[in-house]
């Protein structure tokens, strides 16, 4: 909600600004030129976009308007699960999280972490790794390979939606001259009109190139950013398990092993030392196998 309440500060600030100057606010209210502008908009995203590329600008949205984002809590929940997960393998080997890594779910491990179960990718990268290291005996740096080449390709498929809507941020200015040409076109056409309906005519004109900028700078470039901002957030957090994994599969210790992954977290979301320190210790005192 926080973006949202960005948007509105823009917005007020337009129209106090506006009507400071003894602007009439209703007559920024044309129509005509907002279902242009918006319309084209939209009708070049869409012919622009594959339906995958649609569905992801829609999903993406849909986490702004409902503030998803990584927290703290989220990284000390996610090296949690790290912990006990790597604790049971170094306790009795891979071929013990076989029924905890079919389903996650019903897991006496994965249960007590909520936020990652909520996490559908974030669960998936964990489960997909460790299945792969209990069905093979790849290496340490062969594994390290492979997920580095799949978070490289989640980040590129997690960038789309913001190029997307970047895209269309960058088309807006282009489309407000559209209208203003058009009403130009209008205007000439009222040259035998007294001034008033002329003057009139030609600020309806300019009202088109407003709209295009003040949507594009205003409000679906930041958009766009945020899109940009969350998927670099995802690849940070993601970056954390990945190498927290690679620790433990090349003989550190469950406690170094996440203490690696912890080292990689944001100062601004890190835990504190002590802090993982007394989690882990619950983690081993809660584990039954």
């Amino acid at each position: 909600m926080i973006t949202v309440f960005g948007l509105l500060i823009v917005l007020v600030a337009v129209l106090i600004s506006y009507r400071m100057e003894h602007g009439n606010i209703l007559f920024l209210a044309q129509f005509p030129e907002i279902i242009l502008i918006c319309g084209a908009a939209l009708g070049g995203f869409i012919a622009a976009s594959p339906r995958r590329v649609r569905r992801s600008v829609f999903v993406g949205m849909r986490e702004i308007l409902v503030g998803k984002q990584y927290s703290k809590a989220d990284y000390l929940e996610c090296l949690c699960l790290l912990g006990e997960v790597f604790y049971v393998a170094h306790k009795n080997g891979y071929i013990a999280l076989e029924q905890d890594l079919s389903v996650p779910e019903e897991s006496s491990i994965f249960i007590k972490y909520p936020g990652i179960l909520k996490r559908r990718y974030v669960l998936l990268f964990i489960i997909d790794t460790f299945k792969t290291l209990e069905a093979s005996n790849i290496s340490p740096s062969d594994m390290e390979q492979l997920l580095y080449m799949e978070l490289e390709m989640r980040h590129e498929c997690s960038v789309v939606p913001a190029r997307s809507v970047g895209s269309v941020a960058d088309s807006l200015p282009g489309l407000g001259i559209v209208a203003a040409v058009l009403g130009v076109i209008i205007t000439m056409g009222k040259m035998n009109e007294k001034p008033d309906v002329i003057g009139r005519s030609i600020a309806v004109a300019l009202i088109g190139t407003l709209l295009g900028v003040l949507l594009s700078y205003g409000f679906v470039g930041p958009l766009s950013r945020h899109l940009e901002h969350m998927a670099d957030e995802e690849k940070e957090f993601l970056n954390t398990v990945k190498v927290a994994i690679i620790a433990f599969v090349s003989g550190m210790l469950p406690r170094v092993a996440i203490e690696f992954g912890r080292r990689l977290i944001p100062e601004d979301m890190r835990p504190s030392f002590e802090e993982l320190e007394l989690a882990f210790d619950t983690v081993k005192k809660s584990s039954t196998r």
